[in-house]
């Protein structure tokens, strides 16, 4: 599903990956929202992208593994 919002756009992760839409003006959230009702085309391109980014960025054992990599940088470091 793509996202629309108001304001918050975390890490400008929505416009840089192509999430959706950060409107800023609530007329044009509305519009935002509009658009992607009007075009199933579009909502699923932007659904299809937000799928790859979940599981590129936030699926468990990617999480996992970057705390591994921490971890074992840490434990190697001088004290």
């Amino acid at each position: 599903v793509p996202v629309v919002s108001l304001i918050s756009d975390p890490d400008n992760l929505i416009v840089s990956e192509g999430l959706g839409k950060c409107s800023l003006l609530f007329d044009r959230l509305v519009a935002d929202v509009r658009a992607y009702i009007d075009s199933p085309a579009s909502r699923r391109d932007v659904a299809r992208r937000c799928r790859e980014v979940v599981a590129r960025e936030f699926d468990r054992r990617v999480s996992i593994d970057r705390y591994i990599d921490v971890f074992e940088t840490v434990s190697k470091c001088d004290r």
